[in-house]
C-alpha cells in the first residue's frame, strides 16, 4: 500500500517517500553486485531516485561542481 500511495504522491504532504524494491519479475542468478544493478538498486539508482524526488538537477550539480 505504501508503494502505491507514494508512486502516487499521497505521501507528499510533510515528507517525500519512495519505495525501492526488487521488482516482482525473474532475475537471472549472479553476484550481488549484478543483480542490485539490473534490479536498479544500487548506490548510483538510489542517488538519481533521491535527486529527482527532491526535484535536482544533475547538470546543474555537476557544473557547479567545476
Amino acid at each position: 500500500m505504501a508503494k502505491l500511495l507514494s508512486d502516487h504522491g499521497a505521501l507528499d504532504q510533510n515528507f517525500k517517500f519512495r519505495s525501492m524494491c526488487f521488482p516482482d519479475e525473474f532475475l537471472d542468478h549472479g553476484n550481488p553486485i549484478e543483480m542490485y544493478e539490473e534490479a536498479k538498486l544500487n548506490a548510483v539508482n538510489i542517488e538519481e531516485k533521491v535527486l529527482e524526488l527532491l526535484n535536482v538537477d544533475l547538470l546543474k550539480t555537476s557544473s557547479s561542481s567545476n
